[in-house]
């Protein structure tokens, strides 16, 4: 082998071993910024997954206090007390409550008596502060005198497509307010 032959060969070991350093180096890069991406989007799906394990939680606690609200509001007609309402609502429906109470007891000698038959939960939207949801409900009811409990009217049936609006005070949520979007009589 001639001294020409042997500088070429170390030039080639060289050169090849050059490939090899910078294939490694590339290699290096890559798995880096693979690495950094997939820790990044882990985080980003973790977060998600938290976020919508908090709204699932936060809309199923705003749907229990339309339920519990409205179970307290059929005793509260009932009763003509409305002390059940005091940790659901603001006191401006608890004030509107009583006023078609006092008009109902005291006006026209009569108490409502009703019973939710359906609740469903249609459209639900929470900001920080502030919650609207939107129900259809279905409900029986009837009226009967304050003094002797006889039935005034007959069981009547009416649906409702109901916004309940509620504010969060204190970490805790409240009915501010109920507007009735559409009602019928018949189905």
């Amino acid at each position: 082998m001639e001294p020409s032959d042997i500088i070429k060969d170390k030039k080639r070991v060289k050169n090849r071993s050059l490939r090899k350093l910078l294939l490694m180096m590339i290699i290096a890069i890559i798995i880096f910024f693979v690495l950094v991406f997939v820790e990044d989007y882990s985080k980003k799906v973790t977060a998600g997954i938290t976020a919508n394990r908090q709204k699932v939680k936060t809309e199923a606690g705003l749907k229990s206090k339309i339920e519990k609200y409205n179970d307290a509001l059929i005793k509260a007609y009932k009763n003509n007390s409305s002390d059940l309402m005091k940790d659901l609502t603001t006191e401006d429906e608890l004030e509107r409550v009583r006023l078609y109470m006092t008009y109902n007891y005291f006006e026209k000698s009569r108490k409502l008596n009703t019973k939710l038959v359906d609740l469903s939960f249609k459209d639900i939207n929470v900001k920080e502060e502030e919650a609207t949801i939107e129900t259809e409900e279905e409900w029986t009811y009837f009226y009967t005198d304050v003094e002797t409990e006889n039935k005034l009217s007959e069981k009547k049936e009416i649906y409702y497509r109901a916004k309940y609006t509620l504010i969060k005070q204190d970490d805790n949520w409240l009915i501010d307010s109920i507007s009735i979007e559409k009602t019928s009589s018949d189905k």
